[in-house]
């Protein structure tokens, strides 16, 4: 390769010979060897940004560690630097690339460099030309490799030359900052871990000394066996012994999140959230330091303050970071003890070094920050973005959005008018969402109507419990921040590290109880608001206490969201004193799980007519997209302690998208209270004759109320579906009969594509059936084989006397929908797998009842009154045996409707085979068979000569259309496919895939059949007999309709509002399988990528 013939050139002299002609960009590589070369750098440790685009500083040097200590920039006029204004706004730009980490800012241009600090003051200003390459160095020392090192960061700052509080925390800032925490928690993390290991180890020498001196002292005398423990003892310090003996296991038994695995001190989950929770609560002790030296509260210690403030720690707090933080904390926890007293976490500055570094440049990164403006909520965010989210939902953390927090403090505490300081718990305050944000909005308030706010009156009213020490342990800590921000002084703080589920007051005589748990057993407050924990009953801290103190709500299904619940409404069995007061609120979001479930029942029933409590707000967040990570459907409730009126409403709100702050007028209705709660309307347990009903419906509306009354099982018109069922009974010593049932148990015997074993059978599967269409069969099991297996259950097919046949129902569905089962053409009977529901109907009623199944009555009388067990994400919902057997039955059917019915099933059965031929199915299929055989070319393919240029937006499938031969997305989203029929292919095929977003990638690579013309024609055809054959199916369907209205004697009103009531917002959304919808289906990159390769 030829040498360069500046190669010879010192690097100042081979800067100085470019004639910086071309664009700015093409002289990064120039810039990078200057750089390296003049500066001792390592060439990888001089990074230049390439990609266009705002965002980046042009120019990077990194320090030993990979930290960014020098960002730059460079620009081709000289004019950045040599003129003063333009300078200064250069600086103004370019100071958003200064974090916690950056030391210095580097401008250069062809014949200028400049030197500022972080806070923008300069250090040099170079004319280059003027230079020579060791005058330059020497110039430019403070940058150079040598002084790229921790070391000599963590030096300026002990000497008092490193600048502090220069960033403020605006919303940029506080992004800075959250990136900066971000890596120290990594770091801290994990030398937390290593401290952990070493520190065991170190444990177990002194368990194994002490246990090797007990056997040898066994028959010595007992002053030479205290003497020789003695020394033992004294050989390990108590921290070691406290932190393996003490903490850690009073962590593992007070964790409150539902972790893998048993609850032990040696769990590694443990130890994983054990090591995460410590690094934490020392950021949180750091921020706290740097705080108060902030708002003047103390003096400076963390930050650069002067030689002077260092000198009497300087001879022995040089590097040890941990002793530094130690010292400073002891001093001011006389003034602040609640941030310092918790010994959970303290054992992380007893380390032997292991934490110094780590915490050393956590130090020097927040050292950089002006803590005085930041507001406690903000200080909560920070915290919420500690953990990644893949690690905090493994460790259990769930963080309720603002949104969420903001709607239950409007309903609840915020809403109250008498005073300023109304009483609010959180009893399960986890990182403070609920009492900070609480906090942030009553000082808000104050401050824009200038109103005085008593802080010590404030800080008395806020109170917080939590199980988890390192949650309470934050709570307090970002109280304590705002009540600091609202007034200096020493205020109290009410968040105890307790679990809120327990009460002693029957054993107060025997134990001393703290000021928090006295508290929780005996006093109420205005308002109890929060997100409860979801951990199931069985899993719960203290199980036969807690069992023994909710009796009422404890059992199967069961979790601590529940007794949260019942403690606030009720009390506990202890003293059956609930925490809100009379006249207060309860406001909080929990699992949608519990509306529909008999373990919530007990609950519920606290809220019926004549009882203590009213139900004042439901809001269901089933339809509002992902609100949180949590895999349930959150729903909120708000409560009331004030015996409900028979002329109160019950407000429901279901949201159509979230965050919002007020409902549209389609999303809320309003439901009288006798109604809400009216049996006929509201299902109640089966074991209960009296009272009323148990659940809480979230879809239903006030229309509703009258028709579910007149259709309720066991009235005029209506008896249950179990009159048009066979009576089946279970083989137990007292066999107990039953209607419907789940198919075949498997217990583990595989299905396989042929017969197999001695009494093989084909089998149905939920995931093929479809609105009176079987699906194709799944396989073929071996009954034989599954009776013998343990969990084996053979469901109908264990009877003596064979099925002629039966009914079956997709388990898990948006709504209920099924098929009856035949013999096939070789005469046999499938039998169905436990993910459909089965039942035998009377002979003469199969068909019929069959029909009802699959209509707009039942579905709509499932969704608002039976729909239970929904799975969150898809809107999908269990169908129970115990579901079908609460529907309605014609009380005296008319056997001309009934055989009307039988009609339009056979019907149905017919079009539902011709409706199956889906042409988008088919063409999938086609499009897929020429990409395995290589019939395809990408679009981008120079044969179709297309210009992607203009397609530069990401578009959902659904906002795609066709405009002659232009495919259009949005308005920077255009592409001229030069050819009508690949214009309308295209098309076709994009909205017939999967995909969230088309990209111009997703285009370029999508793959084009060579004869896609000829399919498209085929496609045509196929789709008008489609047509043709769907439009038939829902005609006959809408048939089916109405012989089952007038199978009930229903009312055109009546009629209307189920009609209307399924065609609108949330039901609409909750619609049946139909044959065509069958088939999954593909993802986009099905079709951009060779799978067959």
């Amino acid at each position: 390769m030829p040498r360069s013939p500046r190669a010879h050139l010192d690097p100042l002299s081979r800067w100085l010979s470019l004639d910086f002609s071309r664009p700015e960009r093409s002289y990064y590589p120039d810039l990078r060897d200057f750089l390296s070369e003049l500066l001792g750098y390592p060439r990888d440790k001089v990074v230049t940004e390439d990609r266009s685009g705002e965002g980046y500083p042009d120019l990077v040097l990194l320090n030993a560690q990979g930290d960014p200590w020098v960002v730059g920039d460079f620009k081709l006029e000289d004019r950045h630097i040599a003129d003063p204004a333009s300078n200064a706004a250069l600086w103004r730009e370019k100071r958003k690339y200064v974090t916690g980490t950056t030391r210095y800012v580097l401008f250069v241009t062809p014949r200028y460099l400049q030197l500022r600090d972080a806070t923008g003051k300069e250090v040099a200003l170079l004319h280059l030309p003027r230079e020579t390459t060791d005058l330059l160095r020497q110039k430019l020392a403070p940058i150079s490799w040598e002084k790229a090192r921790h070391e000599e960061d963590w030096k300026a700052l002990v000497e008092g030359r490193l600048p502090y509080a220069y960033l403020v925390l605006d919303p940029e800032g506080t992004r800075k900052l959250q990136e900066d925490l971000k890596v120290s928690f990594a770091e801290l993390t994990e030398a937390a871990s290593r401290a952990l290991l070493a520190l065991e180890e170190r444990y177990q020498e002194y368990r194994g000394k002490r246990e090797e001196a007990e056997r040898n002292l066994a028959g010595a005398l007992e002053e030479t066996r205290r003497r020789i423990l003695a020394r033992i003892e004294g050989e390990y310090p108590e921290a070691l012994k406290a932190l393996f003996e003490r903490h850690l296991p009073r962590f593992a038994d007070q964790y409150g999140r539902e972790i893998e695995g048993e609850e032990e001190p040696g769990n590694p989950r443990i130890r994983e959230a054990f090591a995460a929770d410590s690094a934490a609560a020392l950021i949180a002790r750091v921020l706290f330091l740097r705080f108060l030296e902030d708002l003047g509260l103390t003096k400076r210690r963390l930050t650069d303050g002067g030689p002077e403030r260092w000198r009497e720690f300087v001879q022995f707090l040089t590097d040890k970071a941990t002793a530094l933080v130690k010292v400073a904390s002891l001093d001011l926890s006389q003034a602040y003890a609640e941030p310092f007293e918790e010994e959970t976490f303290s054992w992380i500055l007893e380390t032997n070094g292991e934490m110094d570094l780590a915490l050393q440049r956590l130090i020097l990164r927040v050292n950089a920050y002006d803590f005085s403006g930041l507001s406690e909520e903000v200080l909560g965010d920070i915290y919420q973005n500690f953990l990644p989210p893949d690690k905090r939902k493994r460790l259990g953390e769930f963080y309720t959005p603002k949104e969420v927090v903001d709607l239950i403090l409007r309903e609840t505490a915020l809403a109250h008018g008498e005073s300023l300081y109304p009483e609010v718990l959180d009893p399960a305050c986890g990182s403070g969402s609920f009492l900070v944000r609480y906090l942030h909005h009553r000082m808000e308030d104050a401050k824009a109507r200038g109103v005085h706010l008593d802080s010590e009156a404030l800080s008395r009213s806020i109170w917080g419990f939590d199980l988890n020490p390192f949650a309470a342990y934050v709570s307090m800590f970002q109280l304590l921040w705002g009540f600091l921000r609202l007034k200096k002084g020493k205020p109290e703080v009410h968040v105890y590290n307790l679990n809120s589920l327990l009460d002693d007051s029957d054993i107060a005589f025997l134990v001393k109880r703290s000021p928090g748990e006295e508290a929780r057993d005996e006093k109420e407050w205005d308002y109890v608001v929060g997100n409860p924990p979801y951990i199931r009953a069985e899993r719960a801290k203290y199980g036969q206490a807690i069992r023994d103190l909710y009796r009422e709500v404890w059992g199967q299904n069961g979790d601590t969201g529940l007794l949260f619940l019942w403690r606030a409404m009720r009390g506990s069995g202890a003293t059956a004193k609930p925490w809100v007061k009379k006249g207060g609120k309860l406001g909080m979001v929990v699992s949608g799980g519990y509306a529909n479930s008999e373990a919530a029942a007990p609950v519920w029933s606290l809220l019926w007519p004549g009882k203590e409590w009213s139900l004042r707000k439901l809001v269901w967040l089933e339809f509002a997209g992902k609100v949180w990570d949590a895999n349930v459907i959150p729903m909120v409730l708000i409560l009331e302690r004030t015996p409900p009126k028979e002329e109160d409403e019950v407000e429901i709100w279901v949201p159509s998208s979230w965050p919002k702050e007020a409902p549209e007028p389609h999303e809320v209705s309003r439901v009288r209270y006798r109604d809400f709660f009216d049996p006929k309307v509201n299902p109640r347990g089966e074991a209960r004759v009296n009272g009323y009903g148990e659940y809480l419906l979230p879809l239903l509306r006030g229309e509703d109320a009258p028709l579910l009354k007149k259709l309720y099982p066991g009235g005029e018109i209506a008896v249950f579906l179990t009159e048009a069922m066979e009576t089946q009974y279970t083989r137990q010593k007292r066999p107990q009969p039953f209607w419907w049932t789940y198919g075949i148990q498997r217990g583990g015997v595989p299905v396989t594509e042929s017969p197999h074993g001695a009494r093989p059978v084909p089998v149905l599967a939920g995931r093929g059936m479809a609105v009176a269409w079987e699906g194709e069969k799944a396989g073929y099991t071996d009954l034989e084989a599954v009776r013998a297996r343990p969990y084996g259950k053979l469901s109908l097919w264990g009877r003596e006397d064979l099925i002629e046949n039966y009914i079956a129902v997709a388990e898990i569905a948006l709504a209920p929908f099924g098929a009856l089962i035949r013999k096939d053409e070789q005469g046999e009977l499938p039998a169905a797998l436990n993910t459909l529901v089965v039942g035998v109907p009377k002979p003469d009623l199969a068909e019929a009842v069959a029909a009802y199944l699959n209509s707009s009555l039942v579905r709509w009388y499932y969704l608002v009154r039976l729909r239970s067990g929904v799975l969150e994400g898809s809107s999908r919902a269990h169908v129970y045996p115990r579901t079908l057997e609460a529907l309605p039955w014609p009380r005296e059917p008319r056997r001309d409707l009934l055989d009307r019915l039988a009609d339009l099933y056979r019907t149905l059965e017919g079009q539902a085979r011709a409706s199956r031929d889906n042409p988008r199915e088919w063409l999938s299929r086609e499009v897929e068979r020429r990409i395995e055989n290589g019939a395809v070319l990408p679009l981008s393919a120079p044969l179709f000569g297309l210009d992607f240029t203009g397609w530069q937006d990401r578009v959902p499938p659904k906002d795609l259309r066709v405009d002659g031969m232009v495919l259009r997305g949005s308005l920077h989203a255009r592409l001229d496919l030069r050819d009508p029929d690949l214009a309308r292919f295209v098309h076709l095929l994009l909205t017939s895939l999967a995909a969230e977003f088309v990209a111009s990638e997703d285009l370029q690579k999508l793959f084009i059949p060579r004869d896609y013309k000829d399919l498209l024609r085929e496609y045509h055809v196929r789709e008008k007999a489609f047509s043709r054959a769907k439009g038939d199916f829902l005609n006959t369907l809408a048939a089916v309709d109405e012989a089952v209205f007038d199978l009930f004697g229903l009312t055109s009103e009546e009629r209307k509002h189920i009609v209307e009531r399924l065609g609108s917002f949330p039901l609409d959304r909750l619609r049946p399988r139909y044959p065509w919808d069958v088939e999954e289906i593909r993802p986009l990159r099905a079709y951009t990528e060779d799978r067959f390769k």
